[in-house]
């Protein structure tokens, strides 16, 4: 298993040469690198798991399949990282920034995401269960099919967010921000929608809400009474000028 200065010094070193630092699959279980810059390194396949990385830069990091199981990555900075098919079991990412970054596939199951910037990240068919994502940022990002099963997401920011068949039943949304998101197919049974902002959120007939909840109360828009033909070729300005020119 590699130290933290042996890790620095092939990171520095394939810096001094113009070349990606190559970590792919290295053991740095339980390793202490809070504050490194690792960012573009390639750390894919690596073993990660009770690692300690708080406030590193792991930003445009290839991390995909990498081991972060119960990482420590408290307000790391993971912009446009890459973490497809990532292990994040019990993780702690709160206040971290991801913005970007894609966790397509990934597992962050009952995960620390509290107050992280989520913001236009992938997170398709991502296993988020447990997740505890309170006031987190994830605006404008995509979460098309990703499991959010009795996951925390109360004050997070969910405005733009493509939740297209996702499923979210059991979910606490209390006074998160869903306005503009897209929910066709998705499955909110059992969710908590107290104050939840639903305002211009997209859904179908294949949307399913809690027992008793109507959408349309909320400003929620069935996505089958959209007149599309007069959206797509007679946009608004032609409309008033119809009926300026009768």
């Amino acid at each position: 298993m590699m130290e933290r200065q042996q890790v620095l010094r092939i990171v520095q070193a394939a810096r001094r040469v113009g070349e990606t630092p190559n970590l792919l699959g290295v053991n740095l279980r339980r390793a202490n690198l809070d504050e490194a810059d690792l960012s573009q390194t390639n750390l894919n396949g690596a073993h990660l798991s009770k690692a300690s990385l708080r406030r590193a830069n792991l930003s445009g990091a290839n991390l995909n399949e990498a081991n972060l199981s119960e990482a420590d990555l408290r307000q790391a900075d993971l912009r446009g990282a890459m973490l497809f098919e990532a292990h994040l079991k019990n993780v702690n990412l709160s206040e971290a920034n991801l913005s970007g970054a894609n966790l397509g596939w990934a597992s962050p199951r009952w995960a620390d995401l509290r107050r992280a910037n989520l913001s236009q990240a992938d997170l398709s068919v991502s296993v988020l269960n447990g997740t505890d994502l309170q006031e987190a940022n994830l605006q404008g990002a995509n979460l098309q099919g990703a499991f959010l099963i009795k996951t925390q997401l109360n004050g997070a920011d969910l405005s733009g967010a493509n939740l297209n068949g996702a499923n979210l039943s059991g979910a606490n949304l209390s006074g998160a921000n869903l306005s503009g998101a897209n929910l066709s197919g998705a499955n909110l049974s059992g969710a908590n929608l107290s104050e939840t902002i639903l305002s211009d959120v997209i859904y179908n007939a294949a949307t399913r809400w809690p027992e008793g909840f109507d959408p349309a109360a909320h400003d929620a828009i069935n996505i089958a009474e959209i007149d599309w033909v007069d959206t797509l070729f007679f946009p608004p300005s032609r409309a008033l000028n119809d009926e300026a020119n009768p």
